[in-house]
């Protein structure tokens, strides 16, 4: 086995380990955003224009506008 196949091997098991740390990452997140979400749906705020608004609404509603269109 030559250096440049332990080289690639090391460089492939480091891109397989950053790829698992960012799934964790994520799903992580996700679980933390369901959980404030289910949290946060009682919580009002007020608007500047006076109305109010549920959090989790205000919240998907911003999520929404960050979407990629087509």
């Amino acid at each position: 086995m030559t250096d440049d196949d332990d080289s690639n091997r090391c460089c492939w098991l480091l891109l397989l380990f950053l790829r698992l740390l960012l799934q964790f990452l994520l799903l992580l997140l996700l679980l933390l955003t369901q959980l404030l979400c289910s949290s946060c749906s009682s919580i009002i705020i007020s608007l500047e224009d006076g109305r109010n608004v549920r959090l989790a609404t205000a919240m998907s509603k911003s999520w929404n506008s960050f979407r990629l269109r087509p």
